[in-house]
């Protein structure tokens, strides 16, 4: 429930030693200071899921990375799924490995902020879905160090028409699963097997057509030779 509370701003900037009003900051108050019309663009970044104190946060300054506004937001829970986080920016995920970041405190792996990014820091959800070319398309329960040709066999197996396997895993990388890769499944991923590709009936005609009349001209170019050559005998 929003309180809103009047406040001494001539306290606030300095300009007395004691305030007029007797309102006193408790635990978890928000304090939002809007811009004043006509200054400079408020840039502001959302950040939901398991953080201390969720919301929107305007950025301090156009050099302000992701761990400085998390850390000014309190910081992660206990209960989040770093591996699971999404980064969103002109409202598209962005690939984005939030635990290197956020555990592993390796700062090559920050980013600068820009107006409107969305950042979303959820629970673990314990499911896997595979989809595309498979027999059971299924949202199946997450089994730790499980593969990802297991998901697509609990699926049933590839169609007919199936052909490659790629893994996208909850942070946005995709990769593609190959005969020596079958790389363990996170917890939130989606396995997708794609379809084999049509052939193009028109462009094989083609290339019948055009060695038939390579064929042709060798064809022609031998038995030109041949009556050259009885002619001079």
């Amino acid at each position: 429930m929003v309180n809103k509370q009047a406040i001494d701003i001539d306290y606030l900037l300095g300009n007395k030693p004691r305030p007029t009003t007797n309102n006193w900051l408790k635990s978890n108050d928000v304090i939002k200071i809007d811009y004043i019309p006509g200054s400079a663009d408020q840039r502001i970044v959302i950040i939901n899921g398991e953080i201390k104190f969720p919301g929107e946060y305007a950025l301090t300054s156009k050099k302000e990375t992701l761990s400085q506004v998390i850390s000014r937001a309190g910081n992660i829970s206990p209960n989040a799924y770093l591996p699971g986080a999404k980064f969103y920016r002109n409202g598209q995920q962005q690939a984005f490995a939030f635990d290197k970041l956020l555990s592993n405190g390796n700062e090559q792996f920050d980013i600068i902020l820009n107006d409107q990014d969305s950042i979303y820091i959820p629970e673990a959800v314990y499911t896997v879905r595979v989809e595309g070319e498979v027999n059971n398309p299924s949202l199946q329960k997450f089994v730790s160090n499980q593969s990802v040709r297991a998901y697509v066999k609990n699926a049933g197996g590839k169609t007919q028409r199936g052909r490659r396997i790629f893994i996208t895993k909850p942070n946005g990388f995709t990769q593609k699963v190959g005969f020596l890769r079958n790389p363990k499944v996170l917890d939130g991923s989606v396995v997708t097997v794609i379809p084999k590709k049509k052939k193009d009936k028109s462009a094989n005609q083609g290339k019948f057509l055009e060695g038939f009349g390579t064929i042709a001209a060798i064809v022609s170019s031998t038995i030109t030779t041949i009556f050259l050559v009885q002619q001079l005998n």
